[in-house]
C-alpha cells in the first residue's frame, strides 16, 4: 500500500509541477510581449524628429511609427496584454502560483 500511497503523491506533485510550468510559460511570454512593446516605443523615440517643423520624411516615419504602435496595440490585444484587469490578473496569477510553490515545497518537508 506505501507504493500505492508514493505513487499518489508523485502524481499529485507532477500535476503542481506542471501546473507552475504553464504558469511560468505564460508569464515568459508577457514578458516577451512587453518586452517587444518597450523595444518599439524606444524605436519609436529614437526616430521622433527633433525639429519642430516635420519634413516629409518625417511624417513617413511618424506615420510608419503610429501604424507600428497600432499592431503592437492589435497584438497586445490579441495576446492579452493591456488594461488594469490584466495586470490583476497577472497580480492573482503570480500570488496563486506562489501558494502553489509553497505547499509544494511544504509537501517536500514533510515527506
Amino acid at each position: 500500500m506505501s507504493t500505492h500511497s508514493e505513487l499518489l503523491l508523485l502524481r499529485e506533485e507532477e500535476k503542481v509541477l506542471m501546473e507552475l510550468r504553464t504558469k511560468l510559460t505564460d508569464q515568459l511570454n508577457r514578458l516577451k510581449v512587453e518586452e517587444l512593446a518597450l523595444q518599439s516605443h524606444i524605436r519609436s523615440d529614437e526616430n521622433a524628429p527633433l525639429d519642430l517643423m516635420p519634413s516629409s520624411s518625417d511624417q513617413h516615419s511618424e506615420a510608419d511609427a503610429n501604424l507600428g504602435e497600432l499592431n503592437l496595440d492589435v497584438f497586445s490585444d490579441k495576446f492579452g496584454q493591456g488594461g488594469k484587469e490584466e495586470e490583476e490578473e497577472e497580480e492573482d496569477e503570480d500570488e496563486d502560483m506562489e501558494t502553489d510553490l509553497t505547499n509544494f515545497v511544504e509537501q517536500l518537508k514533510n515527506q
